[in-house]
């Protein structure tokens, strides 16, 4: 793909704002910089052109009137504050972008693709060795426990849901997060397929307001298995935590498998017997908190459950071949600080977490829109839909599924577990062989199996 990077710079200096003079610039440039600021207003930046069959673009955002560049984006996009501040990203439609883009709102920007990077992700996994065999997540049920779900979304159209919540916001998602995680656990777009696919049974459990702002996501996590539920979960999806105090001192608690959360979650697992996955964390070295400086003990919690599948994060480098995938830098690090060995697997979360290019998919602004985000919150769904494959092939319960999965993962790294990667890289092409050739079973003193 061929792209043009024109470098623009933004000068700052004693608070004042100079233009690059356009004489300075290329041919190229000039056009490039007369598109995007016909006002040839003095806003300066890095911009890079996108080809013509990229739909979305991702804008990152200085603004000094949020309200005003909401109402000129009037649904359009969307729009998060993801370093505080005047600091947002933007993701939207590029034939949208210029009308955003002269806004007087917004001071400068920088200009990325978003482009479908699900279709990398998925085939990462190996999971086209369950499909070839037609094992799609058909007999699985999943819960995803997050800030719910547009569940009117077309990559969502042959799923039955059954909603739970105890937010007076409904059951939909207005916060954008439970939706892009469902769309990688389950999502039927040909292009940003989900693992699961094929499943239909789905527990839409929002925990949170409308505002991303947790409410219930404990007694929520229960109700994705009670017996009252029309479709009870085999596998929860738990893209949610705190941060241990090493990376927020004044917020953060002990990573040790003693808090209530923590507790609360095991028991859960072994009581109704099924798989409860949850993300590592985003504490990394380059995750932006306390543990910026640390290489280890970043997990947070209910990410330190003793039961729970824990997940980490890997970047795709934006292409489907598994072998030239690194850790994420923003991924947490285990061990425990009760030096247990957690994160137990890693799985796609981000194609480049340098870059900040993540894993696109369903959004919730729209029944046919799709958007990028990074993080182990990425990273989890896919196990989760994993899960749901191996669930669905084997019937495997919770203890077999964890077994099977963390048993077939590619160990790369250091021999064995390790920190970063658990005890290795998803691997559903050797999940599926394995699985075939695995008696699920358990003995006792009395029975002879």
């Amino acid at each position: 793909m061929k792209r043009i990077i024109i470098c623009l710079f933004l000068l700052l200096f004693l608070g004042l704002v100079f233009s690059l003079p356009l004489e300075q610039m290329t041919e190229q440039e000039q056009k490039q910089f007369n598109y995007l600021y016909p006002e040839n207003k003095n806003l300066i930046s890095s911009v890079s052109t996108t080809s013509e069959n990229e739909q979305m673009i991702s804008l990152s955002i200085i603004t000094n009137d949020k309200e005003q560049l909401l109402q000129k984006l009037n649904g359009q996009g969307e729009l998060t504050n993801v370093l505080g501040g005047s600091f947002h990203n933007l993701i939207i439609e590029k034939s949208k972008a210029k009308n955003i883009l002269i806004d007087d709102s917004i001071k400068s920007f920088s200009l990325g693709t978003a482009e479908s990077f699900l279709e990398y992700s998925n085939p990462t996994t190996n999971s086209t060795t369950f499909y070839n065999n037609s094992l799609t997540g058909g007999n699985a049920s999943i819960c995803i426990v997050d800030s719910g779900i547009r569940t009117t979304h077309s990559a969502f159209s042959g799923k039955s849901f059954d909603n739970v919540t105890c937010s007076i916001y409904g059951y939909s998602d207005s916060y954008s997060h439970g939706t892009h995680v469902a769309g990688i656990a389950f999502s039927e777009n040909i292009t940003y397929k989900g693992i699961a696919y094929g499943t239909t049974n789905i527990v839409n459990s929002k925990v949170t307001d409308n505002f991303g702002n947790f409410l219930c996501e404990i007694p929520n996590l229960e109700y994705c298995f009670t017996s009252n539920r029309t479709y009870p979960a085999d596998v929860s999806n738990n893209s949610w935590g705190a941060r241990n105090y090493a990376c927020s001192p004044s917020l953060g608690v002990v990573a040790d498998g003693t808090h209530t959360y923590s507790r609360y979650a095991d028991a859960l697992t072994t009581l109704y017997s099924k798989v409860i996955v949850f993300a590592a964390g985003n504490s990394g070295p380059d995750g932006g908190d306390s543990c910026s400086t640390r290489d280890e003990n970043s997990l947070g919690i209910p990410a330190d459950t003793y039961n729970v599948i824990t997940v980490a994060s890997m970047d795709t480098l934006n292409s489907s071949d598994r072998n030239d995938d690194v850790v994420s830098d923003f991924s947490s690090r285990g061990p425990t600080f009760d030096n247990r060995k957690k994160p137990d697997i890693t799985a796609p979360g981000s194609s480049n977490s340098l870059t900040n290019i993540g894993i696109d998919s369903t959004s919730y602004l729209s029944d046919v829109g799709y958007l990028t985000k990074q993080g182990t919150s990425m990273s989890a769904p896919h196990v989760t839909g994993a899960a749901g494959l191996i669930v669905g092939a084997f019937e495997t319960n919770w203890l077999e599924t964890k077994a099977l999965l963390i048993n077939s993962a590619k160990d790369i790294n250091s021999t064995g577990w390790d920190r970063y990667t658990g005890w290795g890289y998803l691997d559903l092409n050797q999940a599926y062989y394995d699985g075939n050739n695995t008696l699920f079973d358990s003995l006792n003193k009395n029975n002879s199996k």
